[in-house]
């Protein structure tokens, strides 16, 4: 009886094992969390800049913290590789909505992507409540 719980303690441990992510070398990619939507004013006569900082919703790595991972950002469709993009610049031609690729990515080149919708609104003025409350 003893050894039957010995190899059900080993068989356990070794289905934990395998569950974690592999970080020597790392080959697991990033988790990509985003928010799923995300709405900004832009006025008629400007321009706004939303950054992938923005649209991460809590992305997290089994190998290394969330705040040494890099985040980069572009409009969908996603391309092959992260780009260099940080931010997204929009102005009054932009209004409507837009699907943003968020790109997490890790020490050792692993990424991951998540897409948010970005929902851009034209302020009728600078002083609108509707867009600066």
């Amino acid at each position: 009886m003893k050894n039957l719980l010995l190899i059900i303690l080993f068989f356990m441990l070794l289905g934990q094992a395998k569950s974690y992510a592999q970080c020597n070398p790392d080959v697991t990619p990033p988790v990509a969390i985003c928010v799923v939507e995300l709405q900004r004013d832009v006025s008629p006569t400007g321009s706004m800049v939303v950054t992938a900082a923005e649209l991460n919703a809590g992305s997290y790595d089994a190998c290394q913290p969330s705040n040494t991972l890099g985040y980069f950002i572009e409009l969908a469709p996603q391309s092959a590789s992260a780009p260099g993009t940080t931010e997204l610049t929009f102005s009054y031609n932009d209004a409507g909505d837009h699907t943003v690729v968020l790109w997490v990515v890790d020490a050792a080149g692993n990424a991951a992507t998540c897409t948010a919708t970005l929902h851009v609104r034209v302020c009728p003025t600078i002083l609108s409540m509707a867009c600066n409350d």
